[in-house]
Parts: structure tokens; sequence; C-alpha cells
């Protein structure tokens, strides 16, 4: 269970800092009492082994509290882009039949409207302000207030779905891709394997949390490993060197037009040099790109690949033995692919086709389209 992995790390190393955001340290002792009290104070209105909890923030630590939080309940967790419309929240609302929604004062307006019309009361939980007249409103802090005993957490299956991540795919409406615990914990185990992350790790966060990649790699798995993750709202490229030279961060995730844009600054203003490792994903990395990043930093990048619905990462560049530029290197420990024909069955090699998966990390279905479901699948691939 995602619960227990952070309770493990909690345990074993405590006064470590798990999360660092604006200054602030939080240790995982901090993390594992919140995630405690919070989860009581979810239960208290009605978050139970099955129901929902919508989230509609920026990259906080209270995204991680109510992520884990949620999960360690047998919730639902269905975080969303804070950018979508009203009318494209309502979809996913009522769709994965949200009954909390957490965000934050600046979104309540756009979260009210998308509710409006939804046939079921949903309680709003704010991370930044004080309840209101409406009385519909919770605010974040009130709901932490009661017991930080660990949870009991044995009722819940790790084959449940913990986490469901809408997709935009290419065509017609997003679908929930639904991961449950073991999905999750086991692509965080594969991703480790692969990178050789450990605690002493120190990952930069400024890819959106509510995204598969930074919900995996940045938090996920920096909490299984017992390393800590640096949290950023927003990409501004000078604020981003500049937190990657004050918090000395070790691991740096991001997609290419992050990179191309660290590329346009000074590179000796600016102490790099904590960064062991590099990862790109969600586009293609021009190699170019990639060459002028590792001269100019001082650091070595490595890109790899995969979709929501494979939690997400199926394949990387090793550290260890060959890396192909250009390429998103083999699949990881524990994740078989093969390319198909139109027919499923495998192409030789060099031909063109679709790339399938099969592992531990690919997911159970999409929500409530089991003839989707049923179409993506093809002999457990």
């Amino acid at each position: 269970l995602l619960y227990e992995s952070m309770l493990n790390t909690a345990l074993q190393k405590p006064n470590n800092v798990v999360i660092r955001f604006h200054g602030e340290c939080i240790t995982y002792r901090d993390l594992l009492n919140q995630v405690n009290q919070f989860a009581r104070g979810l239960s208290t209105i009605g978050v139970v082994s099955g129901k929902t909890v919508a989230l509609l923030l920026p990259n906080c630590p209270q995204f991680t509290v109510s992520y884990y939080s949620t999960t360690a309940l047998g919730g639902l967790c269905v975080p969303a882009n804070p950018l979508l419309k009203p009318k494209e929240l309502e979809y996913i609302w009522q769709d994965s039949r949200a009954e909390v929604v957490i965000t934050t004062s600046a979104l309540l307006p756009n979260v009210r409207e998308a509710i409006s019309d939804l046939p079921w009361t949903v309680t709003i939980i704010s991370v930044d302000c004080n309840p209101d007249s409406d009385n519909q409103l919770l605010y974040f802090n009130d709901m932490i207030t009661g017991s930080s005993d660990t949870l009991d957490v044995s009722g819940i299956d790790d084959r449940s779905a913990a986490v469901c991540i809408y997709t935009s795919g290419t065509t017609g409406r997003p679908k929930g891709a639904l991961l449950s615990h073991f999905n999750l914990t086991e692509n965080c185990r594969q991703v480790t394997r692969a990178l050789q992350f450990d605690d002493t790790d120190n990952f930069m966060c400024v890819l959106p949390l509510f995204h598969s990649f930074a919900g995996t790699v940045c938090q996920n798995t920096s909490i299984f490993v017992g390393a800590s993750f640096t949290i950023m709202e927003q990409f501004h490229p000078t604020k981003v060197l500049e937190t990657v030279q004050s918090a000395k961060t070790t691991i740096f995730c991001g997609v290419p037009t992050m990179y191309g844009a660290l590329l346009q600054f000074p590179a000796d203003q600016y102490d790099f040099s904590s960064t062991r490792l590099c990862v790109s994903g969600g586009a293609p990395m021009p190699a170019a790109v990639m060459a002028s990043f590792e001269a100019k930093y001082k650091t070595i990048m490595i890109e790899g690949d995969g979709p929501t619905e494979c939690g997400p990462v199926t394949s990387i560049n090793p550290i260890d033995g060959v890396r192909k530029v250009g390429s998103v290197g083999p699949p990881l420990p524990g994740v078989q692919i093969k390319i198909f024909d139109d027919n499923n069955q495998e192409v030789p090699t060099n031909d063109l086709g679709e790339i399938v998966v099969k592992g531990d990390n690919v997911m159970i279905g999409y929500l409530n389209l089991p003839k989707e479901t049923e179409e993506a699948f093809a002999g457990g691939w």
C-alpha cells in the first residue's frame, strides 16, 4: 500500500526531510502525523473505502498529505489540472462520483461552477482560507487536529484502485486510468532499480504533481526510498536554477521544453553541481538539446517513456550500460515490451507497430469504461 510505503520510511527515518517548500522542511514524522490526522478528518465527513476525493491543487505539501490520506482510507484519489475549465472538471467529477474536492481559494469559483449541477452534495476543503458563510466549505488546517496514531489499513487490498488519473488520449472524452496501490508502488520499485535512487537523493519537483510523471517519480518514489523532494509551484527558469543551487537537488525531472528554457541562461551564474542525474520524459528529447544541456551544466541526462496507464514509466535509458541517445531505452526491470501489428501479432525486428506492455505497473482498467478497457488489453498486453 502507498500508506505502508510512507509508514515504513517514517518509522526508519523519522527525522529525514521528505518535502522542501518555500524554505520550509517537512520531516517524515511530520508527514506521517499530518496524513494520519487528515485521514481521520476525512473519515468524519464520510470518506471511507471506495469514496472519491478530488484534488484540484497546485504543487504544495497539502497535495501529498491529501493523496496519502485519501488512499490510506481506501478512497480513490482523483487529481486534476487546476487549469481545466469548469465544464471539464464537471465531467471528471461526475464520472468519478467525487464527493469531496480539495482546492485553493483562488480556484473556488471554478469549483463551485463545476459542482453546481452534480446530483449529489460535494464537500469543498480549502487549503488556504478560513470557512466562509457557505456551509459547503471546510478549512484544511481545521481537519488535522485529531489523533496522529498510525492508521489501521489492514482492510485495504493492495490491488484495489488508489488513484484515478484522467488522460486526454487522442479522441473523445478523457478516460480515467485506474491505478492500484500495487501498480504504483511496483512502478516506484522498478524506477528505483533502474536509476539507483536512494535516501540521499533530493528530487526537484517542478513538474505538476497532478500528472503521473511527477506523482510517481518525484513524490511516490521519493517516499518509497526515503529521499526528499523540493516542490515548486511553477516553472520559472531563474527560480528553478536558484532552487537547485540552494536546495542542492540531486535529481532533476523535466520535459524537453524545460531543459530548452534552462539552456538560455548563463550556467556560470548558478551552481548545478549537486544534480547527478536529469530525467526527461513526456515528449521526445532532441539530441542536440540533450548534448548542449549536459555540456553546459556538467550533468547526465537520460530519457524515458510510458503512458499514464502504466504508472507511468515503462522504459528508460539505464545508468549502467548503454545509453542510446534519441531512444527511450529498454524496459524497466519487471516490465515486458513488444511491438504488435494491427492483428495483435508481434512484428519482426525493425518493423513498425504499436508498443504493448505487460507488468505489475499496468493499470486495472478505465473507470466506468468496460468496452474501452477490453479494447486496451490484448491477451494480457
